[in-house]
Order: C-alpha cells, then structure tokens, then sequence
C-alpha cells in the first residue's frame, strides 16, 4: 500500500521510491515484511532477473521508503500518456510478459 514516484539519488540515477500511504503501525508490520523479503531476495547471490531490484529502504517522516531501480514509467502513468485509452494488444502481451 503505497505510491510510487520518480526520483533522482543523490548520484544522479533515476529510481522509483515507493512511499508508504498510511502512518499507522499495521502499515508498518507490512512493509516491514515487504522490506525483510526483498533483502532475503538481494542477499541472494542468484538474483533472479524477473523480480525489480531493491536499492535501499528508510523511513522518512513515519513513512517507510523502499528505493527500486528504476525499469520505466508505470502502469498508470503509460495509460495517462495514452489518454486513458485502452491498451493496444501488443503492450497486453508485453506487460503479461514481465508479470509472469
């Protein structure tokens, strides 16, 4: 639960950020599991190549943060650059692609 915004690091790269969306401790327990699974998962020394790669986590503000590099615009900001149409079959099958 939460949203995810363009950023640039302090080097320059663009990453995404995932901000929590709700301050209160249940949110909390969930991205902190969230946090715990993608470390499990970058501490591994075969990375998968299917899953978004973790850079850093933090709490900013009472919020937590997870840091992802960067893979491309969202789903909602395509479908916001393509007016809210829907998606041609060719970006369907590229998305299913990436999902599974």
């Amino acid at each position: 639960f939460g949203h995810v915004i363009m950023c640039k690091s302090l080097t320059g790269e663009k990453v995404a950020v995932k901000v929590q969306d709700r301050p209160e401790e249940r949110y909390h327990q969930d991205f902190k599991i969230e946090i715990d699974i993608l470390c499990t998962i970058t501490a591994r020394p075969e990375k998968p190549d299917s899953i978004v790669r973790m850079l850093e986590h933090f709490e900013h503000s009472g919020r937590w943060c997870i840091a992802f590099e960067c893979l491309g615009p969202s789903l909602y900001e395509f479908q916001r650059q393509h007016q809210y149409r829907p998606y041609p079959l060719s970006n369907v099958r590229e998305i299913s692609f990436q999902v599974f």
